[in-house]
C-alpha cells in the first residue's frame, strides 16, 4: 500500500457505495487492497468543471426578485429565468451590462462545444457512448439520445437560441476566442476549477 486514501471517502458518498461489501464494482477490485483505498477514481486536485454564475449579478437578480441571500438556480427553468434578467438588464441599457450574454460556448463550427457536455444532464443522462446507457427502473437499457431526454435538453437550448440569450458566435469560434468570457461578459459558463 503506497497511499491511504480511506479517510477521504466521507467526502465521497457515492463512490463509497460501490466499495461497500456487497458491491461488485469493478472499482471495489481496482482501487483497493482489503478494507484501504489505494487511489481515486478522478484526480483529486483541479481542475473540476462546473457551472459557474457571475457572483455579482446573481447578488444583483436575488434583490430584483427577493430571493434568499444563499439562493442558486435548482431547475432549468431557474437558469432560464437568470439568464432572462441578464438579458433583460442588457436591454434596458443597464451599464454594465452592456454587450453581454447569459451564455456562451465555442462549437468550433461542428458541435455544441461544452454546453453539450454539462446542459443536457439537466434533463438526463450524458448523451455520449458509453457513459450516457444506463438501466431505468424496470431493467431496461436506456440512453439519452432514444429516451427522450435529449430532446428535451434541445426544446431548452432552442430558447436560448431564439431568444438570443447565447452570444451570436457561438457555433463558429474556438475555445481559445471566447473573448465575452474571458472579459467577463458571460453570465453562465461551464469553466474548469481553479
Amino acid at each position: 500500500l503506497l497511499d491511504d486514501w480511506t479517510p477521504y471517502l466521507q467526502y465521497m458518498p457515492n463512490f463509497s457505495k460501490s466499495l461497500n461489501a456487497q458491491s461488485q464494482a469493478a472499482s471495489k477490485a481496482v482501487f483497493t487492497d482489503g478494507d484501504k483505498l489505494t487511489a481515486l477514481w478522478t484526480p483529486a486536485d483541479p481542475p473540476t468543471w462546473s457551472l459557474k454564475l457571475r457572483e455579482d449579478w446573481l447578488v444583483m437578480y436575488r434583490n430584483d426578485k427577493d430571493k434568499e441571500e444563499t439562493w442558486a438556480p435548482t431547475t432549468p427553468e431557474d437558469l432560464l429565468d437568470f439568464a432572462r434578467w441578464i438579458d433583460a438588464q442588457k436591454k434596458a441599457g443597464v451599464k454594465e451590462f452592456e454587450d453581454v450574454y447569459a451564455f456562451s460556448t465555442a462549437g468550433g463550427g461542428n458541435s455544441l462545444g461544452v454546453l453539450g457536455t454539462w446542459m443536457p444532464l439537466m434533463f438526463g443522462s450524458v448523451t455520449v457512448a458509453p457513459y450516457g446507457f444506463y438501466v431505468d427502473k424496470n431493467g431496461e437499457v436506456q440512453f439519452g439520445t432514444t429516451d427522450g431526454s435529449y430532446k428535451e435538453f434541445l426544446d431548452y437550448f432552442k430558447i436560448i437560441v431564439e431568444e438570443q440569450l447565447i452570444e451570436p458566435a457561438w457555433f463558429t469560434q474556438q475555445y481559445a476566442e471566447r473573448k465575452r468570457t474571458y472579459a467577463g461578459k458571460i453570465g453562465i459558463e461551464w469553466m474548469p476549477g481553479e
